[in-house]
């Protein structure tokens, strides 16, 4: 009788079950893998950005990418580090349009490093010490497509936060602003894309994070100008800035510029002048006010900004007492405006102005002239406008108590 064979059971087919969770297996180890890598590419740019050739192929490489709009001239020393370039620009158009929007003159800066930032997963933060530039030139950048109403940014923030314990620029001209440049800039404590901190006094309600100027100084013209401010990153974009100036006498003038020059009487009354400017609200509708106050004239103004819609301007509530513009301005001719301006939509209530200058008048203006205004949108306020009834009303009574001739650096307008 022979010996029978052991019997070997035959392996059992793998269910459903483990067959998904060999698969969902199969996804995690790639996924795995695909992180690994991330990081060590990561890891190989910030190392190859701590040395000077690694910055240097990697702005080679940034100019090839865009196609030669982002221009780095004679680069030294590594990005994360100490580092300086003779010249930065940023370059729009193409063929005879080719520009630079943007131009950076002797940029540069010490100790740079990323750190993980603390409050959201997979961001980092830029830290910067010590930025400098000469000179800085921002042009109004060139139409691009069609030609659409200005319009609420969908996002202000940026992909990371960069923080910069100071920023100095020698010269900074803004094209927007006029051909006189802003001089002497300095900033302290500036944050993009940075937590907020207990003392904002934005609402609880516009979100963590904020683009912050802790304090900003800078020159001019005549002026010298302190302040702060900052803005959420939550739509509507809730901000706040508080700004105060005082004249610089010794200032010089524009070139070609028509106002004459203050005389010593003139300077010495402006040595206790202050202006303090404010802004509150947010991108849609922007409060802002105006207080001037020195020995000899005051102004207190409020008035309200809609920055995207076709008149910007909506609002205005204005008294003075001798007002001399060329005290802020070497281009303005020299004036001593009182009275009162209001502009105001019709049948709103009128602005109430928070704070009166001493020696301003607190009547009412006595002359009045409404003015219609081209239809700004389809709202429920503009049906006055259907009608053909004005929008707006603007009353003014002001008087110049300096009236003169123009070539003297005086206004020839005795009262509006």
């Amino acid at each position: 009788m022979g010996m029978s064979e052991p019997h070997i059971p035959a392996e059992a087919a793998p269910t459903p079950a483990r067959a998904r969770r060999g698969w969902w297996r199969w996804l995690a180890g790639c996924f795995l893998l695909l992180l690994v890598l991330m990081a060590a590419a990561a890891t190989v740019v910030v190392c190859g950005l701590k040395t000077e050739p690694g910055t240097r192929r990697a702005l080679d490489l940034a100019r090839e990418l865009t196609g030669g709009m982002v221009v780095v001239t004679q680069p030294a020393g590594p990005l994360f580090g100490s580092f300086s370039a003779r010249r930065v620009e940023l370059v729009e158009g193409s063929g005879a349009g080719r520009r630079a929007w943007l131009t950076i003159d002797g940029l540069s800066w010490r100790d740079a490093y990323v750190e993980p930032s603390a409050r959201q997963q997979w961001r980092f933060r830029l830290m910067l010490r010590g930025v400098q530039a000469t000179r800085v030139a921002v042009l109004q950048r060139a139409p691009q497509g069609k030609d659409e109403p200005a319009a609420l940014p969908a996002r202000l923030g940026l992909p990371f936060g960069l923080r910069a314990d100071s920023v100095k620029v020698a010269r900074l001209r803004i094209q927007a602003l006029g051909e006189r440049p802003l001089t002497d800039v300095a900033v302290s404590d500036l944050g993009l894309n940075v937590p907020r901190e207990k003392a904002d006094v934005l609402p609880r309600d516009s979100g963590a994070l904020v683009h912050r100027v802790g304090r900003l100084s800078l020159a001019w013209d005549r002026l010298l100008v302190e302040g702060e401010a900052r803005i959420a990153l939550r739509s509507p974009y809730a901000l706040d800035a508080q700004v105060q100036a005082r004249p610089h006498a010794a200032a010089a003038p524009a070139a070609g510029a028509s106002a004459a020059p203050l005389d010593p009487r003139a300077a010495a009354a402006l040595d206790h002048l202050l202006l303090a400017l404010g802004a509150a609200g947010n991108l849609r509708q922007i409060e802002l006010s105006a207080n001037l106050k020195s020995q000899q004239q005051a102004l207190a103004a409020q008035a309200q900004l809609h920055p995207f819609d076709p008149m910007p301007l909506t609002r205005l509530r204005a008294q003075a007492s001798r007002l001399d513009l060329s005290a802020l301005s070497s281009g303005a001719p020299r004036t001593a405006l009182t009275g009162n301006v209001l502009l105001n939509p019709a049948g709103a209530p009128v602005l109430e102005l928070k704070a009166l200058p001493r020696a301003a008048s607190a009547s009412a203006p006595a002359s009045a002239a409404s003015v219609p205004v081209a239809k700004a949108s389809d709202k429920a306020g503009d049906k006055a406008g259907d009608k053909g009834e004005p929008l707006w009303s603007l009353q003014a009574d002001l008087r110049n108590e300096d009236a003169g001739a123009w070539d003297q650096g005086r206004l020839p307008v005795q009262s509006v």
